[in-house]
């Protein structure tokens, strides 16, 4: 595999592809609730944590969006 196009061209017609996007939309809907919580904000460190995991999934996600979308 030389692209993130082409593995994800291989495995998108897979179930177990659309249970692994789902359950990173749920990690990163779950940490985007944690910043609801005071005691989440209120330390620095827990924020910077979340904001990671968030950028991280969020840059995943679209990359693979982008990805499908330019193979059609």
């Amino acid at each position: 595999m030389d692209s993130l196009e082409e593995a994800v061209l291989g495995l998108e017609d897979r179930p177990e592809f659309e249970f692994l996007m789902d359950h990173l939309k749920q990690y990163r809907e779950g940490y985007i609730s944690d910043l609801s919580q005071t005691a989440s904000v209120e330390n620095p460190q827990v924020l910077a944590h979340i904001a990671g995991c968030v950028s991280v999934l969020d840059t995943f996600l679209r990359e693979v969006n982008d990805a499908r979308a330019n193979r059609s």
